[in-house]
């Protein structure tokens, strides 16, 4: 079993509740249809391809970080802390980290998350710089990981279903923030949001927990 870390807004988490399983769509996101188009859909097609399947979104999720899995909650804190990386989780209040776990034989298209920063720059935002075809090349060509993993890896689904859930958290947020040019950097950290239990939110993450998680797979 592989252990994997995606954040996901309680639509998703709702939609899982209901269906027992969700299935991400590009053609209906905004941000796909809007910024990043061009490089999901190399993404997709390649998982597709690798798994001889026909899905038209994917779950963008985290799995090792300095070439080790991450197998827990502070781990993934660290790995957040310590990577200074954009993009990678949400401080929203309607935004939940699952803790996944699944089949060692999905291929899960694994690629260095900065090579995917690097892919999206060149697909989709082209208009800010002078992209050759030989970038785009030298992009892909380096993109998915074959054997030893590196400092931090994306991996990917094509569905989550409610057996591959082994806990839920509140999503965790750090950001690298440099003050000024002679100053060592500042990381700011974003943990759970401290909120009135009155309002029903700390209760919220229970909700989650008592009907995604099965006991039986903890």
């Amino acid at each position: 079993m592989k252990k994997l870390w995606t954040v996901q807004s309680e639509y998703t988490l709702n939609k899982i509740i209901e269906d027992g399983i969700y299935y991400p769509n590009f053609n209906k996101s905004l941000e796909f249809t809007q910024r990043r188009k061009n490089s999901y859909k190399y993404i997709l097609n390649e998982f597709n391809q690798r798994n001889k399947t026909e899905y038209n979104g994917l779950i963008f999720c985290i799995s090792e970080f300095e070439n080790k899995a991450i197998k827990n909650y502070e781990e993934y804190k660290n790995m957040v802390y310590m990577s200074g990386a954009g993009g990678i989780s949400n401080s929203k209040d309607d935004y939940y980290l699952l803790e996944l776990e699944v089949d060692d034989n999905i291929d899960l298209c694994s690629c260095q998350f900065y090579n995917f920063c690097d892919l999206i720059v060149f697909l989709d935002d082209t208009e800010d710089y002078t992209i050759t075809e030989q970038d785009i090349e030298n992009v892909k060509s380096n993109l998915f990981i074959e054997d030893s993993c590196t400092n931090l890896v994306q991996s990917h689904l094509g569905y989550i279903d409610k057996n591959m859930i082994r806990n839920v958290y509140r999503s965790y947020h750090g950001r690298l923030k440099m003050h000024m040019i002679y100053e060592p950097p500042v990381f700011e950290i974003y943990g759970p949001p401290k909120l009135d239990e009155q309002y029903g939110e700390c209760s919220k993450i229970e909700y989650y927990k008592t009907h995604l998680i099965n006991k039986n797979n903890k």
